[in-house]
């Protein structure tokens, strides 16, 4: 779940700040949706599993935990019932946070190709050879 706050006239610590509280309310109305009773551990650890913050944390949190051959399936809080809301957070993932995430994995990919050994090499190699003979 991403749980991102770029609204204007915000600085970025209370982007962060909205962003938790709107995680919070809308993963404890999820949970009791799904359940009939809100679960407070359950809401924690779908807390942890969600992206959540500014655009920066949250291309960082996305950048960090997935490979960049990962498809990510992004769901946004609809639960607010703000319609206009939810479309500046997909606007501004789509806009922002994406361009920024590219960003960062090709200085991590780059970074990472610069420091590898020959026995790196191999191991991708062998990875990336596909059953009936292809190469990789």
């Amino acid at each position: 779940m991403v749980f991102v706050n770029d609204e204007p006239n915000l600085s970025d610590s209370e982007r962060t700040k909205a962003a938790k509280e709107e995680a919070e309310r809308s993963l404890s109305s999820y949970w009791g949706a799904l359940e009939g009773t809100i679960d407070p551990m359950k809401v924690s650890k779908a807390a942890d599993n969600s992206v959540i913050g500014n655009v920066e944390e949250v291309a960082q949190q996305i950048a960090e935990r997935f490979h960049s051959d990962d498809c990510v399936m992004a769901w946004f809080d609809f639960f607010n019932h703000d319609s206009p809301r939810v479309i500046r957070n997909m606007d501004a993932f789509m806009n922002k946070v994406v361009p920024r995430v590219k960003e960062l994995i090709a200085v991590s990919y780059t970074h990472l190709r610069a420091h590898e050994t020959p026995e790196h090499l191999v191991c991708r190699g062998v990875r990336g050879k596909k059953k009936g003979g292809g190469g990789g």
